[in-house]
């Protein structure tokens, strides 16, 4: 879903854009262990030796095809020769009486999370050409150094700030364990993925739907919609028993990928129990709701997760160009705009203009016969 800011945070965006340019404010790189597993075509461990140069030598394996052994050259790493780019920054909280001498990691021992680039290497021979696996497209945040049985990476401690290299709140043993996990999980699904038969396909792609990894239930997701209609009842089932806002979406998505336009009946009546929702919540809300902390946490996050589901349902039906959805597509945006809380014009207009993308798409299409 696309974020909503109140006017104060729309200032506060454009503060943050217009600082970028001269404070690097903004989002920066850091490690994130799921999503860097999920992307690398190999996980190993390796040991830099005496002489930081980037050149690296495998000592164990976690994903992947390269062994024991292999020499692994990643030119990055050599821009770590310097003792200050290994200085470990304490965490902004930790304020002893007594600073510590401070932690440098020495390169002996590092968790490398690499792609195996598909262009050929320069030097014309068959060696691989690495890229970093982290979703940042960065070297810096796609490595785990180690020392002890404490790891560190680059992390962005504070926004605005930089990446700086940080302990992790997690061992080597626990980030070795977590990786291993994942790597299981994805190799499950590429099975799942090959079998041939749509309806088998189904059936075994379900259960790992709820898998507590985002990037896992997502690519669950994907495979189980591709099965289209042998997927509906799984999808629906799952639909009645979510407890959990985020899978109701994704559910949603994938129900409607997987239907298509013979659940434009489906849906529609999904917009109208929505609309049926919010004229029994809107009219008491105050206008700008959705950043009032005074509706309390857990009123507030009921709120913004129906919206999400609503908005979910919009899309789907965007998606099918159902002919029978218009009328209440039509009454759905009407009521949204007859109430400021609803049609905030400080930010909150995503819904209205779902609304008017799919009226608009929906009067190009002749009803079925």
């Amino acid at each position: 879903m696309k974020s909503i800011l109140s006017p104060r945070g729309l200032l506060t965006g454009l503060l943050l854009l217009f600082a970028s340019g001269h404070l690097q404010a903004g989002i920066r790189p850091s490690f994130r262990l799921e999503a860097t597993t999920w992307r690398a075509t190999d996980i190993v461990v390796v040991t830099e030796g005496d002489v930081i140069d980037g050149n690296l030598n495998v000592v164990e394996t976690w994903k992947g095809t390269l062994s024991p052994g292999d020499a692994v050259s990643i030119k990055e790493l050599g821009e770590f020769a310097t003792t200050e780019s290994r200085t470990v920054k304490p965490p902004w909280s930790f304020k002893p009486e007594k600073e510590p001498p401070p932690v440098i990691v020495s390169g002996k021992k590092m968790v490398l999370f690499l792609r195996r680039s598909l262009t050929s290497p320069p030097d014309g021979t068959n060696k691989p050409v690495w890229e970093p696996a982290s979703p940042f497209k960065d070297m810096n945040t796609s490595v785990v150094w180690v020392e002890g049985q404490a790891a560190y990476s680059f992390q962005q401690l504070m926004n605005p700030g930089p990446s700086e290299l940080t302990v992790l709140n997690q061992p080597e043993a626990r980030i070795k364990e977590i990786v291993g996990g994942l790597v299981h999980v994805q190799k499950t699904l590429d099975e799942v993925a090959a079998i041939p038969d749509a309806a088998k396909r189904a059936q075994q792609v379900a259960h790992l739907i709820e898998s507590d990894g985002s990037f896992a239930r997502s690519e669950a997701l994907h495979i189980l919609a591709g099965c289209q209609t042998h997927a509906v009842p799984y999808l629906r089932q799952m639909l009645v028993k979510s407890s959990k806002p985020h899978l109701t979406e994704e559910l949603i998505s994938a129900l409607a990928a997987a239907g298509g336009p013979a659940l434009g009946g489906e849906f529609t009546r999904m917009l109208e129990a929505e609309l049926v929702y919010w004229k029994a919540k809107a009219p008491s809300l105050p206008v700008g709701w959705w950043n009032n902390l005074n509706l309390g946490q857990a009123e507030l996050a009921e709120l913004r997760n129906r919206y999400g589901k609503t908005l979910r349902i919009l899309y789907g039906l965007q998606q099918m160009k159902s002919k029978e959805s218009e009328s209440a597509v039509r009454q759905f945006r009407d009521y949204w705009r007859s109430l400021p809380q609803l049609e905030d014009k400080s930010g909150l207009t995503q819904m209205s203009q779902a609304c008017d993308g799919l009226l608009k798409a929906l009067s190009s299409v002749q009803p079925s016969n």
